[in-house]
């Protein structure tokens, strides 16, 4: 027994020798079978081993040893590897540098739960206590604003939809994808008989630069109301082709090269309306919509990991567009009288939409649109996955309703003002004045690809 652990010691010891066959050893030494087919005819039975003093040792050596010596030497084929079901193991480094890709057809379909940033706006409606109103110097009176509350208009949450589509092929890849919100209404309505509130739009006189009240409902004097609707859509659409990327903190990314488009359409409508004890009644309304339309090239990466593993995994999405916005405003007004018996008489120019305010405005302004995106994602296939996670759009300047109202105004030439102040200064006038607009929120999602 002791021998045979002597004689397996030296072999062990003796085998760095031979692989590195220095001078000094014999000229016959045992030689490793060169394949299987040779090994299955070798003699079986004790295998003399050379050892470097050349000595002998009887080594009685197993099919199972035989067959580890004989991969050592290349006989035997390598083990395979424990591969998962998506595909062969990968070369990290060939990995990183973007390898070739299977070609595959991929979409997308979400469900959007999105807010918009708070539009700026002057106060639509007021209210001045009745007996206030109604007293000599009622129309200077302090006014609380009733809509909207401190000048911003807060929009609720925007049900939306968002769809993406794209195909990968070897070394590059294409994608579309669209997304919708709907429109969403935010708005007020307060009429009555003046008590215990008058209801009143406020405006700034020209002439003495002093806030006024234009009342729609009076104490002991008519009746009435006003209304605001305030509409806002969003919607946008991009195009890119896709190039793999270096992988270093993802199982996948991906650079993107496209274009970019961003539509926000917004409106305002305020509609007064005053009954007077003799029949007659007063409609003043102003219509202010807006437009904003990018157009802009875009740069950015999608990362992914998890993507092809079951399981959780992360998808971060991030775009950069820059190019031109184009905003465009439309201020219409108009004023009827219905006089019992008679036609109505209607001539153009509300509050705020009149003279050198009233019109369509344009121009082109650059912009940056950015988009970021952030999903946790379940695969239950490689064919199938779910997602949720959370996306903001920005763009650096974009022209709102609100904004485009002009609350200085020359009332000496509206016919529906009691007491005017004459003057010849033109007023309202328009002006662009701009801010940054965001849309963020919650998507819910699912994945194909083929």
């Amino acid at each position: 027994m002791r021998r045979k652990l002597l004689s397996l010691t030296a072999s062990l010891f003796a085998a760095p020798a031979f692989a590195q066959a220095p001078q000094s050893m014999p000229a016959a030494k045992p030689t490793f079978l060169p394949n299987a087919t040779a090994a299955a005819a070798a003699p079986k039975g004790p295998v003399m081993v050379s050892h470097v003093d050349d000595s002998a040792f009887p080594l009685s050596v197993s099919p199972s040893a035989n067959a580890v010596l004989s991969q050592a030497s290349g006989a035997l084929p390598a083990p395979a590897y424990d591969t998962p079901s998506y595909g062969p193991p990968t070369n990290l480094l060939l990995d990183n540098a973007g390898p070739a890709r299977e070609s595959r057809v991929w979409v997308n379909l979400e469900y959007l739960v999105w807010f918009n940033s708070d539009m700026n706006s002057p106060a639509l409606i007021a209210g001045v206590p009745g007996v206030v109103a109604a007293a000599p110097g009622g129309a200077f009176a302090p006014a609380a604003q009733l809509f909207p509350r401190n000048r911003d208009i807060k929009f609720d949450a925007f049900n939306g939809i968002r769809g993406t589509a794209g195909m990968d092929f070897e070394h590059f890849g294409v994608d579309a994808s669209v997304f919708a919100l709907e429109t969403n209404s935010e708005g007020a309505s307060f009429t009555g008989t003046g008590a215990p509130i008058s209801v009143a739009r406020q405006y700034i006189n020209v002439a003495t630069g002093v806030p006024t009240n234009l009342y729609s409902s009076l104490l002991g004097q008519y009746t009435g109301g006003t209304e605001a609707v305030v509409d806002s859509y969003t919607w946008g659409a991009d195009v890119n082709a896709r190039f793999p990327g270096f992988t270093f903190w993802a199982d996948r990314v991906d650079y993107l090269a496209g274009f970019r488009y961003l539509n926000l359409s917004e409106s305002i409508t305020m509609t007064d309306v005053s009954n007077f004890p003799t029949g007659t009644t007063l409609t003043v309304q102003d219509i202010i919509r807006t437009s904003n339309e990018f157009y802009g090239g875009q740069v950015g990466f999608h990362a992914r990991s998890g993507a092809c593993e079951r399981g959780l995994g992360a998808d971060f999405l991030y775009k950069f567009a820059f190019g031109s916005m184009r905003q465009s405003a439309n201020l219409s007004g108009t004023n009827t009288y219905f006089v019992p018996g008679a036609a109505p008489d209607t001539i153009p120019g509300g509050l705020y939409a009149r003279g050198p305010a009233a019109g369509t405005f344009t121009r082109n302004k650059a912009a940056v649109v950015t988009e970021a995106t952030f999903n946790v994602t379940y695969n239950f296939t490689k064919e199938a996955q779910v997602f949720f996670g959370y996306t903001i759009v920005y763009a650096t300047s974009v022209i709102r309703p609100g904004e485009a109202i002009n609350p200085v105004i020359n009332d000496s030439t509206a016919r529906f003002v009691a007491n005017q102040t004459p003057n010849a200064i033109p007023a309202p006038t328009f002006r662009f004045v701009a801010n940054d607009y965001w849309v963020q929120g919650l998507n819910f999602g699912a994945r194909f690809q083929y």
